[in-house]
C-alpha cells in the first residue's frame, strides 16, 4: 500500500505598512499629544486659579464714570459695549480718560446711554478701562465656571495616561480571564478619559452660551 501524503501548503505571513504605522500613532504619538494635553490643561488650571485667588484684590478700585459714547464690540470674544468717558476714583478730584466696557447680548444687559453716571470697579493699576459694578458678581462667577472645563480635561487626559502606562505592554482579554484581581478596571481607563474630555467641550459650549447670553461678558481675564 502506498501511502500518499499530501503538504499543507504554506501561507506567507505579510506585513502590511500601515501596521507600523498604526502601532507608532498607538505607542508613541497619541500618549504624547495626550500629554502635551494634560500639560497645558494644567497650565490653564493654575493660571484659573491663580486668577480667582488674587481677583478681588486686583479689581478692588471704585469710582464713577460718566459716559460719552457707546459702540458694539461683536468680535471673536464675548459681545461687549465700548463706551468713552471720564472716571472719578474714589479719593480723587480729577476725571480720568477710561473706557467702559459692559456687556451686550446678555439676558440684563442694556446699552449705556450718553451722560449716564455708573458706579464702576477696575485694576488700580489701569484706568483706561473699567466695568460697571453692578457686573461684577456676574464676572466673578463667570471665571467659576470657566474653571470647570479645565479640571475635566486635566482629570481626563491624566486619567487616559495612566490606562495606557498600566495596560501598554498587557492584552485585555488574556489578563482579565487569567488574573482579574489586579485591576481590570484599568483597561476602562483610556475609554473614560475621553469621555470626561468630551464632556470639557460640552461644557465650553454650555459655559460659552450662559456667558454670551445669560451672565454677560466682560472680558477681565
Amino acid at each position: 500500500m502506498v501511502e500518499v501524503v499530501v503538504a499543507k501548503p504554506r501561507t506567507a505571513s505579510v506585513t502590511l505598512p500601515g501596521g507600523a504605522v498604526v502601532d507608532g500613532l498607538g505607542h508613541y504619538f497619541l500618549p504624547g499629544l495626550m500629554a502635551v494635553v494634560c500639560v497645558l490643561a494644567m497650565a490653564l488650571t493654575s493660571v484659573r486659579v491663580g486668577d480667582l485667588r488674587y481677583w478681588s484684590e486686583i479689581h478692588d478700585g471704585r469710582g464713577e464714570y460718566q459716559v460719552r459714547s457707546c459702540t458694539a464690540d461683536t468680535g471673536l470674544g464675548a459681545d461687549v459695549w465700548r463706551c468713552d468717558g471720564a472716571l472719578v476714583a474714589d479719593g480723587s478730584s480729577t476725571d480720568v480718560r477710561s473706557d467702559l466696557v459692559t456687556s451686550l447680548g446678555a439676558f440684563a444687559s442694556s446699552r449705556p446711554y450718553v451722560g449716564q453716571q455708573l458706579d464702576v470697579f477696575f485694576d488700580d493699576t489701569e484706568l483706561g478701562t473699567v466695568y460697571p459694578l453692578q457686573s461684577r458678581l456676574n464676572e466673578l462667577a463667570r471665571a467659576y465656571l470657566s474653571l470647570l472645563p479645565r479640571l475635566l480635561v486635566l482629570v481626563g487626559a491624566a486619567m487616559w495616561l495612566a490606562g495606557w502606562y498600566l495596560t501598554r505592554n498587557l492584552d485585555p482579554s488574556d489578563l482579565v480571564a487569567r488574573d482579574s484581581i489586579r485591576f481590570p478596571q484599568r483597561f476602562a481607563w483610556q475609554a473614560r478619559g475621553l469621555r470626561w474630555m468630551a464632556a470639557a467641550v460640552g461644557f465650553l459650549v454650555v459655559n460659552h452660551l450662559l456667558a454670551t447670553r445669560v451672565i454677560g461678558s466682560l472680558g477681565t481675564f
